[in-house]
């Protein structure tokens, strides 16, 4: 019979001191479980890398990450609760990759990599670096580009702390 995994989990002790530190315990790597666990609460927070962007360049390479979007929406999904069928009917609808354009499959990547975050900061970041999704200005000024630095960085390290607006200046990657 298998330990419980909590056992096999606080078997390992992050905090020894180094000349008592071991490894992590073998059973991680190989325990179905503990790969449950980890696809739980690791690979399913946040999108990971799947590929450069150069290796998506070449016409006919964006087909071949149509399976790594429909793997990652519905991962997102699943994570948020939605039903399989559910997930079937919109990635059918909407997260089935384009073969128009390399710049429309990376747009429609995008897209839905800004839904996934939605809410999290890192969100501002793909919007920043694709333009994607368009997003109209409320004010009909310019969209805020950066975030501003805190009073405390400019009162106590101003020599340090460079002279930005919400607006400049653009950081190199931003559309």
């Amino acid at each position: 019979m298998k330990d419980p995994v909590d056992k096999i989990i606080n078997s390992y002790d992050p905090n020894a001191p180094l000349a008592e530190a071991l490894t992590i315990p073998s059973s991680w790597y190989t325990d179905d479980r503990i790969f449950e666990l980890e696809k739980q609460t690791v690979f399913s927070r946040s999108w990971h890398f799947v590929a450069r962007v150069d290796q998506l360049l070449e016409a006919g390479n964006y087909v071949t990450a149509a399976g790594l979007l429909s793997d990652a929406v519905t991962t997102n999904m699943t994570k948020l609760g939605v039903a399989g069928g559910d997930i079937t009917t919109y990635i059918t609808a909407h997260a089935t990759l384009t073969t128009t354009s390399v710049d429309a499959a990376i747009a429609q990547v995008a897209r839905e990599e800004y839904y996934a975050l939605y809410l999290n900061p890192e969100a501002f970041t793909v919007w920043r670096r694709t333009g994607i999704p368009v997003l109209p200005s409320i004010t009909g000024g310019p969209m805020p580009r950066r975030l501003l630095y805190p009073q405390s960085e400019l009162s106590y390290n101003s020599a340090n702390t460079p002279s930005v607006t919400l607006y400049a200046p653009k950081i190199f990657w931003d559309k």
